[in-house]
């Protein structure tokens, strides 16, 4: 999960990341296209939920548009009701 502002496997400190840099803990929910988890950054100990999508799922349901969609539409909303995307991979 690339920062926002950034291309993929950027972070702010333009230092690779990728999910290798996250620990599961635990899942929190799962759908029709993959799952989501609780994980901790290795580096900072900081939360997250992590959604870990399916790419046979997206591919076989020619869903790809509406991932990419989701992704551009959360990597630039700020709503306090609304998660912020801080990664994408």
């Amino acid at each position: 999960m690339a920062n926002s502002q950034n291309s993929n496997y950027q972070s702010l400190d333009d230092e690779k990341i990728g999910p290798n840099n996250f620990i599961p803990l635990k899942i929190l929910g799962s759908g029709s296209f993959g799952e989501v988890y609780l994980v901790r950054e290795k580096k900072t100990g900081k939360l997250y939920a992590m959604k870990v999508l399916s790419k046979e799922r997206i591919m076989g349901q020619n869903l790809v548009r509406y991932a990419k969609t989701e992704r551009d539409v959360l990597s630039y909303t700020r709503h306090p009701f609304i998660v912020n995307l801080n990664y994408a991979f």
